[in-house]
């Protein structure tokens, strides 16, 4: 139950080469890295939610 949870928080989807290879601002830089880490969590909280449907 608790391996997917952990994979989630290490893994991440690649950065859009566009955004990452010339960034603006550090404004824009953060806000990039801002939306990648909430999708990442929306995916962690998708799987748990998933996996405890499956396993209850």
């Amino acid at each position: 139950m608790y391996s997917n949870a952990s994979k989630c928080r290490v893994g991440g989807w690649p950065a859009s080469a566009p955004a990452m290879s010339n960034p603006t601002t550090p404004l824009s830089r953060n806000r990039i890295a801002n939306s990648a880490i909430s999708r990442d969590i929306a995916a962690c909280r998708i799987a748990v939610t998933r996996q405890r449907t499956v396993m209850g």
